[in-house]
């Protein structure tokens, strides 16, 4: 009777280690294979938009020293969409550059979840299936800081990502 029950315990174990394993393996890269509609547009579409913006600012900034940029008080606004499910956010990295202003939309599409980067003190409210949250900044500190869902345990489960400031 103890060796059936041994048994039985080993592969309950070993049936939560592989579960456990399939469901992390198969979120992240699903989120990250298949982004939505908005995101596709905005991948496509900005690059264009940027490069036409970089050479209208060329244009009107001759006379200016190279390297100079021109602030002005209506500076575009880098936006991202991100959504959260157990246990990982739809973008895995934020790369802006250093004075950027930036504007975070989040998204909960599975669970109870929010959006933390500490080394910026920025954090959206906690918002449950459906609901949304946003934050607004000025990237002005260069470096690499770790973005990540404060509820229980759901760091250490890998809800994190890199926001890049270079």
């Amino acid at each position: 009777m103890r060796k059936i029950l041994s048994v039985l315990v080993v592969l309950a174990a070993a049936g939560g280690v592989y579960y456990y394993a399939t469901q992390n393996k198969t979120v992240a890269p699903k989120e990250e294979s298949q982004p939505t509609q908005e995101e596709k547009r905005e991948e496509t579409v900005k690059p264009a938009e940027e490069k036409a913006t970089q050479e209208a600012d060329k244009d009107d900034k001759t006379d200016k020293p190279q390297g100079e940029t021109q602030n002005s008080p209506e500076a575009a606004v880098k936006t991202f969409n991100v959504t959260g499910q157990n246990f990982a956010f739809s973008l895995k990295e934020i790369r802006v550059a250093k004075g950027d202003k930036v504007k975070i939309n989040f998204e909960s599409v599975g669970g109870f979840h929010d959006l933390v980067i500490d080394g910026y003190g920025q954090a959206t409210t906690k918002v449950s299936d459906g609901q949304k949250a946003s934050i607004e900044f000025t990237a002005d500190k260069p470096g690499t800081f770790e973005y990540y869902c404060s509820v229980g345990s759901h760091r250490q489960m890998g809800m994190v990502g890199k926001f890049i400031v270079e």
